[in-house]
């Protein structure tokens, strides 16, 4: 209903948890009691935004967008949740309340999270690792390329307009894995680019809440058709959000702020580095464990 729903929505606004992590807390949400509107509705709002989002958003984007940007984060979370209850009923194999997002026994992982900070580790690098790592991969690779390969002013140069602007990076925005903290800053320099501030919207909507890896969360726990829906609703309201925007946006006062910090995360340390191919390679371990599981099976 109603009320479960936008509890759920707003309850994920403030938390500072991105696309992947807000994953195995949904799935102990579900496996508590909660609804699967309310538990996908979470799953919604709370990539999209957060505390930390919200402060970074208030340094480099306009006023506007930052009252916009929650605002439009809740309707949309809201609309998804009571569009999966209303046109997506349970499937039979993902309507118990205990389904999981990991290839092991949901009885197997409660067990293991019971036993203290090595269960936590085993659940975090193992269970939950193992099953979005194939989902992971694909999204980081297709980032990175249209990260190289896509500039904002390209758009712009073009002369591409607004509406068309808007659907590009929707397009764009859908199967990529990106926080909603990284995305402010690139949002930001997507307005300055020249891109309109309503496709910038659309990718601090639809690029923190739709990835493979939340997509594939989506179809284990609530079902295909959920998934279906999840997509399909997400990406018409933070089309219409957009288009909303850039009409509001009629004036030449309403322009982003430039700040200095836009660019302050591009020098790497060490510790980055060494994180980054810990888990590239913890990653690349687990695809070829499941390969190898699958030849085994296929034999």
């Amino acid at each position: 209903g109603f009320g479960p729903v936008s509890r759920a929505s707003l309850l994920g606004i403030p938390l500072p948890l991105c696309s992947c992590s807000v994953i195995p807390v949904a799935v102990e949400l579900r496996r508590q009691g909660a609804g699967r509107g309310a538990t996908a509705a979470f799953m919604v709002s709370t990539p999209e935004t957060g505390v930390d989002s919200i402060s970074s958003s208030v340094a480099v984007l306009h006023p506007l967008l930052v009252i916009f940007r929650p605002l439009a984060a809740m309707a949309t979370a809201v609309a998804t949740g009571l569009a999966i209850e209303r046109f997506a009923p349970a499937d039979p194999e993902t309507g118990s309340s205990a389904v999981d997002c990991c290839d092991h026994d949901a009885s197997d992982q409660v067990d293991g999270q019971s036993r203290g900070l090595l269960g936590g580790l085993r659940y975090a690098f193992d269970d939950l690792l193992g099953e979005i790592a194939p989902y992971l991969v694909p999204a980081l690779l297709i980032t990175a390329a249209l990260g190289v390969f896509l500039e904002p002013s390209a758009l712009s140069e073009f002369g591409v307009t607004p509406w068309l602007q808007r659907l590009v990076v929707l397009l764009a925005g859908i199967p990529v894995y990106v926080c909603a903290t990284s995305a402010t800053p690139v949002a930001a320099a997507m307005i300055l680019a020249g891109i309109s501030p309503g496709a910038a919207l659309v990718f601090l909507l639809a690029g923190p809440a739709t990835n493979l890896v939340t997509i594939s969360a989506v179809r284990q726990n609530l079902g295909g058709k959920a998934a279906m829906w999840y997509i399909l609703v997400v990406a018409t309201l933070s089309y219409a959000f957009g288009t909303l925007l850039d009409y509001i946006w009629t004036t030449p006062d309403f322009r982003a702020s430039p700040a200095a910090q836009l660019h302050g995360h591009q020098d790497l340390s060490v510790v980055h580095w060494a994180a980054s191919v810990f888990l590239g390679a913890l990653m690349l371990w687990h695809i070829g464990r499941k390969l190898r599981r699958r030849m085994t099976q296929a034999r």
